[in-house]
């Protein structure tokens, strides 16, 4: 029971079955209530107290009709994918103009071209260059990485190296029974000078755009390395 304190109605309302049959008359109404749902959706309501009802709550048919919410019926369950059963509720988002290219498909299978802003990796001087360690794979695991090494050649993403420094290249297992491919830069990393550029904390920079109008920019870095605004 959840023991709400309860208003009469300023009406008699009669409930239905879903094949339509009468039920209880309402008399009483609980709320307003914090109604959540996941992570995405929140709202207030007001519940009719149907006397002598086995369930605890039930949204009924206007609720229904107001969300239109997905579920199962199969598994008479809510789908589990966070947001899916509100996902009608979302706004459908548009490609702004001015952003057309950021979105295109096709331009995110190369690289961007060189620009004078363009970063540098210095090593430090003096420092032995390191070599990773060679990690046994399976035939299953060779396969995928010459499917990815060929890909990524005939993209521009990586090209012949004469260099005397290598990474280890390996696989990681995922949690739904896939892999996914991880290059160990860790030994390269420690002979890297680092740019200690003071970068601001994001809490601190939001908080100087608060009031100023203008929203902040979230930036998506994709994998070719080309910035996409979301």
């Amino acid at each position: 029971m959840l023991h709400l304190r309860t208003t009469a109605t300023p009406k008699v309302y009669q409930i239905h079955a879903v094949t339509g049959k009468p039920l209880r008359q309402v008399r009483h109404l609980a709320g307003p209530l914090r109604l959540q749902i996941g992570a995405l959706h929140t709202e207030e309501i007001y519940l009719m107290v149907l006397e002598n009802s086995t369930a605890v709550m039930v949204l009924g048919r206007p609720w229904l009709e107001q969300h239109d919410p997905i579920l199962s019926w199969k598994s008479r369950r809510s789908p589990e994918v966070g947001g899916a059963l509100f996902r009608g509720l979302l706004p459908t988002a548009t490609k702004p103009k001015a952003l057309t290219d950021v979105f295109c498909p096709k331009k995110p299978s190369k690289l961007p071209p060189h620009r004078p802003w363009d970063c540098t990796i210095d090593l430090i001087p003096g420092e032995p260059v390191l070599r990773g360690r060679i990690y046994s794979l399976s035939l299953p695991e060779e396969k995928a990485m010459e499917e990815y090494i060929t890909e990524a050649l005939a993209q521009g993403y990586i090209c012949p190296s004469t260099s005397p420094a290598a990474s280890s290249f390996f696989f990681v297992a995922e949690k739904d029974g896939g892999s996914r491919t991880c290059i160990n830069y860790r030994a390269l990393n420690k002979i890297t000078v680092k740019f200690r550029y003071p970068l601001p904390l994001v809490p601190v920079a939001l908080e100087h755009l608060h009031g100023t109008g203008a929203p902040p920019q979230h930036h998506c870095v994709h994998k070719a390395g080309s910035p996409q605004h979301l």
